[in-house]
């Protein structure tokens, strides 16, 4: 199976959790600003920053431009300072492409300002490659 993982993180945090689900899918985090390809992908990992109660604007106008009929299924991971998934936009792009996304999605506190200080910690990373193993699984069977 054909997995990447993509995201876009302004401070790093979502990277972070990115990089961790990479791991568990034994490929690399690919942020969404350097250049790259995607190609045929069977499971395409997709992550962002929540900020102001929206994903960052870049990564949806990235996925506006995802061709049809080349990925056939995502997962949506996110960050967010107040821990709050805020991902609907996503996957409102995702289906009418007619990408399948799992029903799930992982969300975990980011830090913003004072808020959420020491966010993602270790607990937040066995989370996400907890939710990536999940997916594989569902992908997978």
């Amino acid at each position: 199976m054909n997995v990447k993982v993509i995201y876009r993180s302004r401070k790093g945090h979502t990277a972070m959790v990115a990089e961790e689900i990479a791991k568990h899918c034994g490929t690399e985090a690919l942020d969404i600003t350097e250049p790259h390809t995607l190609g045929e992908t069977d499971l395409l990992f997709i992550g962002t920053g929540i900020y102001n109660s929206r994903p960052d604007e870049l990564l949806m106008d990235y996925l506006d431009q995802l061709p049809v009929n080349k990925i056939r299924g995502a997962a949506i991971f996110c960050t967010a300072g107040k821990g709050i998934d805020a991902t609907g936009l996503l996957v409102s792009i995702l289906e009418h492409k007619g990408i399948t996304v799992y029903r799930q999605r992982f969300c975990c506190r980011g830090r913003h300002l004072w808020r959420s200080k020491g966010h993602p910690n270790e607990e937040d990373l066995q989370a996400a490659g907890e939710f990536a193993d999940k997916v594989l699984r569902a992908f997978q069977g």
